[in-house]
C-alpha cells in the first residue's frame, strides 16, 4: 500500500471524485494544437496521441499500490472513463474500484472525445502523485461540468496524476445487429475470409458466439478501437464489420475462429 496518509484520505472523498486534478498547465490555447477541431462527438472510440505500444498493464487500482515502483517509468495502465473535460476533452479521469487517476496529455498536443464517459480506455505514460492547488482543483472541476463540486474544494489536494503520451479508447461491447446473409453473399465472405490474416491468437481463450467473439476482439490492438455495425457467421467464423465502411458491409474487418478464439484482418 502507498505510505501517503492525506492521499488515502483525499482520494476517499466524494469531492475528489471530480476535482482531483493533474497540477496546472499554464495557460491553456482557445483551439486544439495545430489548429485542428476537437475530436469529434458520437464517435469516442479510437486512437489518441502516440497509441499504446505496451502489450501488459497494469488496472488503475493495482497501480495505485505500486506508484512508488512505477515511478518515472513508462507504463500502461487500464480503467473506464468516469469524467473528461467538457470544454476541450483536454484531461479525463480513470476510475476502478473506488480508486481514480486524472490523466492528462503529453505536451497537451492532443485531446479526447468529450462524450468518452463510461468507455474502456488503455493509457500509455507515467504515474506519480501530484499535490495540486484549491485553485487548480476547483478549475478542474468546472471543466468537468460540476460547479457545485467545484465550490466546496478547500485546501491543496493530492491526487494521483497520469502523463499520457497515448491513448486508446475501446469500442463497444454490445455485440451489432446480426446480418441476414444470402448464398452469395457469404460465398462472397468466405473467399475474403480465405486471405484473412491472423493478428492475434491468445491462450487460453475460447470464441463460442457474438459475445465472447467481441469480447476477445476488445483485447487486441487494432479492432478493440473499432466500432462495428454488423455481425454474421460463416463456416467456422465470427465476423464483424467496422461501422465506417462505405458501400457494401463485410468488405474489409475482422473475424474470430470458433473455438480457438484467434484474431484474423480481411
Amino acid at each position: 500500500m502507498i505510505a501517503h496518509r492525506s492521499f488515502r484520505t483525499t482520494l476517499a472523498l466524494p469531492l475528489l471524485l471530480a476535482a482531483g486534478a493533474a497540477f496546472a498547465q499554464g495557460t491553456r490555447p482557445s483551439s486544439r494544437p495545430g489548429g485542428s477541431p476537437f475530436p469529434p462527438l458520437g464517435a469516442p472510440a479510437g486512437v489518441f496521441g502516440a497509441g499504446v505500444a505496451l502489450e501488459k498493464g497494469l488496472g488503475v487500482a493495482a497501480a495505485k499500490k505500486k506508484v512508488d515502483a512505477l515511478a518515472g517509468k513508462t507504463v500502461r495502465l487500464e480503467g473506464r472513463i468516469k469524467d473528461v473535460c467538457q470544454k476541450k476533452g483536454c484531461w479525463m479521469v480513470l476510475a476502478e474500484d473506488g480508486v481514480e487517476v486524472r490523466v492528462r496529455f503529453q505536451d497537451y498536443s492532443f485531446f479526447v472525445p468529450r462524450d468518452a464517459k463510461g468507455r474502456e480506455a488503455i493509457v500509455q505514460g507515467t504515474l506519480s502523485v501530484k499535490t495540486i492547488s484549491e485553485e487548480v482543483a476547483r478549475h478542474y472541476a468546472e471543466e468537468g461540468g460540476d460547479p457545485e463540486a467545484a465550490k466546496k474544494i478547500h485546501g491543496p489536494q493530492k491526487t494521483l496524476a497520469f502523463l499520457a503520451t497515448g491513448v486508446e479508447i475501446l469500442g463497444r461491447r454490445e455485440v451489432p445487429p446480426q446480418a441476414a446473409g444470402t448464398p452469395e453473399k457469404n460465398a462472397a465472405l468466405a473467399a475474403r475470409l480465405e486471405g484473412a490474416k491472423r493478428i492475434a491468437g491468445l491462450p487460453g481463450s475460447a470464441a463460442k458466439d457474438f459475445a465472447s467473439a467481441l469480447a476477445l476482439l476488445r483485447r487486441v490492438k487494432g479492432p478493440r478501437t473499432v466500432e462495428f455495425s454488423l455481425c454474421t457467421e460463416t463456416g467456422g467464423w465470427l465476423v464483424f464489420s467496422p461501422a465506417k465502411q462505405k458501400g457494401e458491409p463485410f468488405v474489409h474487418g475482422y473475424a474470430v475462429k470458433k473455438g480457438t478464439g484467434e484474431v484474423y484482418a480481411f
